[in-house]
């Protein structure tokens, strides 16, 4: 998969991430909206931490 495509693809789940979750939160009750937002709270933690390099053996 070519750089730009990896990107363009990246992008994409963004914008469908962010149209989903303000969609999935509002038919959750008030304490599983609690749980979500820390989900999604956590996920873009780890997503933000840099990956180790991939072995060169």
């Amino acid at each position: 998969m070519m750089a730009t495509d990896r990107e363009g693809a990246m992008k994409k789940r963004m914008e469908l991430t962010g149209k989903m979750h303000p969609e999935i939160r509002a038919i959750l009750s008030a304490a599983q909206q609690v749980v979500f937002d820390k989900n999604v709270e956590e996920m873009a933690k780890r997503m933000s931490m840099p990956r180790p390099a991939p072995p060169t053996s």
